[in-house]
This record gives C-alpha cells, sequence and structure tokens, in this order.
C-alpha cells in the first residue's frame, strides 16, 4: 500500500493549532506577530499559564528565523522566559505539557522538580502594610 504524501502545514495552520489547544488545556493565548507598532521580530504568540510566560515561533518545515526574531529569542531567553520555535503542533504540545519547576539548593544543583498544576499560581510577596 502506498503511503500518500501530506501537504505540508503552512505557519498560520500551525499557529492555529497550537493556540486551540493551548487554549483548551487554559493557557492564556495571544497572538503577537505582525502588529503595525509592535515589536520588530516578535513572535507569534504569547502563552501564559501559572506564573510562565512562554513565546512561540512557528514556523513551517523548511522556514528560517529572520535576524530580528533571532535577537528577540535572545531577549527573551536573557529575561528568563521561554522562547520555542515550532515546526509542528506536536512539538509545541510537547514543550508546554513538559514544564516543570526547579527548585535548586544553596549551591545552584537542581534538588528536585515539579509539574505545575491547577492549583499554582505567582505571588508575589509584598511588605506592604496597606496589603490584606
Amino acid at each position: 500500500m502506498k503511503k500518500t504524501k501530506q501537504p505540508k502545514q503552512t505557519e498560520s495552520e500551525i499557529r492555529n493549532a497550537i493556540k486551540c489547544y493551548l487554549e483548551l488545556k487554559g493557557w492564556r493565548v495571544l497572538r503577537m506577530g505582525a502588529m503595525i507598532y509592535g515589536k520588530k521580530g516578535i513572535a507569534d504568540l504569547l502563552c501564559m499559564r501559572w506564573g510562565i510566560t512562554l513565546w512561540i515561533e512557528t514556523k513551517s518545515k523548511d522556514g528560517e528565523l529572520s535576524d530580528d526574531q533571532k535577537k528577540f529569542a535572545y531577549e527573551v531567553e536573557q529575561g528568563g522566559c521561554l522562547y520555542v520555535i515550532a515546526r509542528s503542533k506536536d512539538f509545541a504540545i510537547k514543550c508546554a505539557d513538559n514544564i516543570e519547576f526547579a527548585f535548586c539548593d544553596l549551591s545552584g544543583e537542581v534538588s528536585d522538580t515539579i509539574k505545575p498544576d491547577k492549583r499554582m499560581k505567582l505571588i508575589c510577596n509584598l511588605s506592604d502594610k496597606r496589603r490584606k
């Protein structure tokens, strides 16, 4: 039996599939690219959950990052956020589904990891007397 070739997915098809799936899993997903006043090279999707910021740039199988996209990816990673180049919906989903929090000991070595869960949220502990 001959195997038929699957047509290549476009970047917009990949992006839309990722957005739909992550939203069903509880992520807040914003479409970012191609904004009139936006930053050059900004990733296609901004995904947020559990205090995590995940930027996703969608590319077709043979698509390449522009210099502006490479610079944006570097800035995101330097800021401590996650940046993924997704050439398929499955890869992006695998990345999002396998995020873990690491706990480090005093030497900086990872002592334990946990998977995020719906009961978790990021808080900022301020010593502001007005906050109750």
